[in-house]
């Protein structure tokens, strides 16, 4: 090791030329000066950058908010879709009786997949949303398409 001297004093105690002895190493104010200005210039980059993050998340926060608004009318429109899903599987029961359980337990999960399939796009087009006034607008347009009471 070496000998380390801080001099904070002012008018300085500790003379520059200490620098030059052979393992010594000298410090003073305008070092610590600068040790403080590359960290509070470091601080503040890392403040712009946490403000970038922050408005980020704020924007999704705000879609997030915006899309619970859609939330009745998606539920409106998966429960309408389910009930004709099931309507239509019962009168086709009739005409499938010739189905093993098997095979009546693949046609539920075409029909189903059929239905979340056909459901995806409009039930996107209400979350993604971005303003209020869109929001309502996408919602009585899915409303109206799909017969669904207010």
């Amino acid at each position: 090791g070496g000998v380390m001297f801080v001099d904070i004093s002012v008018p300085r105690n500790v003379h520059p030329d200490c620098s030059g002895v052979n393992r010594a190493v000298c410090y003073n104010v305008d070092d610590l000066k600068a040790v403080v200005q590359r960290n509070t210039s470091k601080r503040k980059r890392e403040m712009l950058d946490a403000e970038v993050i922050l408005r980020e998340e704020q924007n999704k926060f705000r879609l997030w908010q915006h899309s619970l608004g859609a939330i009745p009318t998606i539920t409106r429109l998966q429960e309408k879709a389910e009930a004709l899903r099931q309507e239509e599987m019962v009168k086709a029961a009739k005409k499938l009786t010739a189905l093993s359980e098997r095979d009546l337990d693949v046609v539920e999960k075409v029909t189903k997949g059929i239905v979340a399939k056909l459901l995806h796009g409009p039930m996107n087009h209400l979350r993604q949303q971005t303003q209020g006034d869109a929001t309502r607008a996408a919602i009585l347009q899915v409303q109206q398409a799909f017969q669904l009471e207010h």
